[in-house]
C-alpha cells in the first residue's frame, strides 16, 4: 500500500521548510511530504500553479498564503484573497486541508509587512477555513507563547522562522494531521 501523502503549499514560511523539518513530520505523521511551496508566492500564484500540484493527490495538502498578499511587494486586495483562497481550495477538493494562519512579523525587522494587516488576512483565512469545514494551525496563538516563553521565532529578517520556529511548526502540522 502506497505511503499517504501531504503537501506544503504556500509562500516561503513552508518553502524554508528544510529537510530536517520534512522528516520529522514523515516520522511524526507516518506520511512522505512533498514541499512544494516557493518563497514570494501570494494566492494569485497559488491558483496559477494548484491545478498541477493537485495532481499529486495528496491525503492532506497544508497552505500557507496571506503574508505576502497582505504586504507592500505582491499586495492582493482581500476580496481577491478570498476569491483565490476558493479556487485553490476547489482544486484540492479530493484533500484534507490544513490552514497555516499568516504569523505576526517582528515589525522593528520589516518594513514590508505590519501585523494590523496580516491580522487582517490570518483572520479571514481563519473565517474560510471553518465554513469549509477545515482545521487551522493558528499560528496567532502557537508563535506568541513562544515569544512569552523566551524564544524568537523569528529569523533576522522579522518574517521567515528560526530553526525553533520551524520546529514548532513541524510539531503543528503533525497535530493537525493526526
Amino acid at each position: 500500500m502506497d505511503k499517504k501523502k501531504v503537501i506544503l503549499f504556500g509562500d516561503s514560511l513552508l518553502a524554508n521548510f528544510y529537510d530536517t523539518n520534512a522528516q520529522e513530520v514523515e516520522q511524526g505523521a507516518g506520511m512522505e511530504v512533498y514541499n512544494c511551496a516557493t518563497s514570494g508566492w501570494s494566492t494569485e500564484d497559488g491558483v496559477k500553479k494548484s491545478e498541477y500540484i493537485a495532481r499529486l493527490k495528496p491525503d492532506f495538502v497544508v497552505f500557507s498564503f496571506g503574508t505576502n498578499d497582505s504586504g507592500a511587494r505582491k499586495h492582493v486586495e482581500l476580496n481577491n484573497f478570498v476569491s483565490n483562497l476558493q479556487k485553490i481550495s476547489e482544486t484540492f477538493s479530493c484533500s484534507k486541508k490544513i490552514y497555516f494562519i499568516a504569523p505576526p512579523v517582528d515589525e522593528k525587522s520589516t518594513d514590508h509587512f505590519t501585523n494590523e494587516t496580516i491580522k487582517k488576512y490570518a483572520e479571514t483565512t481563519k473565517e474560510f477555513a471553518k465554513k469549509e469545514g477545515s482545521q487551522v494551525i493558528d499560528s496567532w496563538k502557537v508563535f506568541p507563547a513562544m515569544l512569552e516563553s523566551g524564544v524568537d521565532y523569528h529569523e533576522e529578517d522579522g518574517v521567515h522562522f528560526s530553526d525553533e520556529g520551524l520546529e514548532k511548526l513541524a510539531e503543528e502540522i503533525i497535530s493537525a494531521i493526526k
